[in-house]
């Protein structure tokens, strides 16, 4: 990675050089990858899609919730605890774009999902908190 990283002009920190396996193709003006990974704190985050030779993005960038991500509520962290969110960017390499309706989709399915499975782990208390601030 950081060959390919130096080749490109882009001075990486040495905790992100790793060796792994990334897929690559060229297909139609745009460049394919699958299985970038790199460190964020004690997780890794994944990034996969394409960039075309006009600079145009589309990329799924796959990130662990974090407590910081949540404003740092701790009752909120404790359901989506363990939980990844999948953040769409489209756009071009100079202005990179949240696909916000694919980013809304995604955090409604991470939520539904959370609040089933961590009804018992406090979910309970998430809920009413949540029904109090719609009041």
């Amino acid at each position: 990675l950081c060959q390919v990283l130096e080749f490109a002009g882009v001075r990486a920190d040495p905790s992100v050089c790793t060796s792994q396996t990334i897929t690559v193709r060229l297909e139609d003006g745009r460049v394919y990858h699958t299985g970038l990974s790199l460190p964020l704190g004690d997780d890794r985050i994944t990034i996969d899609g394409w960039a075309g030779i006009d600079h145009a993005l589309d990329l799924v960038i796959d990130l662990p919730v974090t407590e910081r991500m949540l404003g740092k509520d701790k009752r909120l962290y404790r359901v989506l605890h363990g939980q990844r969110i999948q953040l769409p960017v489209t756009g071009t390499l100079e202005r990179p774009v949240v696909d916000e309706e694919r980013l809304a989709r995604n955090l409604q399915r991470l939520i539904q999902v959370a609040l089933r499975d961590g009804i018992g782990r406090g979910g309970d208390d998430l809920l009413r908190g949540l029904f109090r601030k719609l009041k």
